[in-house]
């Protein structure tokens, strides 16, 4: 075995095949730099083996406890007959109620303020009646100039 084959086996971690670590542990003993390499891999290894957290054991009964929770639940919704959405919004109506309101109480105020900054326009009623005018036809009548066309052609 030569160097380039011990880093490729050790790439992945210590070989746990009896061959494998034989060949390289005969080869190591010729080699100094894969010595220290197969030296800092066992390193390595017991560090994370020292400071990993230690597996939770297995527990059956927990399963089963989630499975019934679930099953319960899953009977429980289909006897109020909610589906997920409605059972969803039921659980934030609170917060739907009081997004709404603020909504409301935004739309209020932004119309009063409005209304506040509104300019104030004051319609004067101007007397162009054509009835008033007397001897003209309704031709005539027609052609009368308005006051806001005789102030716009001399502007």
């Amino acid at each position: 075995m030569n160097c380039r084959q011990v880093q490729k086996q050790l790439r992945y971690g210590y070989p746990t095949s009896l061959t494998a670590r034989t060949e390289i542990e005969a080869h190591a003993r010729q080699c100094a730099s894969c010595r220290q390499e197969i030296a800092m891999e066992r390193f390595t290894s017991a560090l994370v083996k020292a400071y990993a957290e230690p597996a939770e054991e297995w527990d059956p009964m927990g399963e089963q406890r989630l499975l019934h929770r679930t099953m319960s639940r899953i009977r429980e919704m289909k006897e109020r007959g909610t589906s997920s959405w409605e059972a969803a919004i039921i659980g934030i109506r609170g917060w739907l109620f009081a997004f709404g309101a603020a909504a409301l109480v935004l739309l209020v105020l932004s119309v009063a303020q409005l209304e506040r900054s509104a300019p104030t326009v004051v319609i004067e009623p101007r007397n162009n009646d054509i009835s008033s005018v007397s001897g003209l036809s309704a031709r005539d009548a027609l052609m009368l100039p308005i006051d806001e066309d005789f102030d716009h052609a001399h502007q």
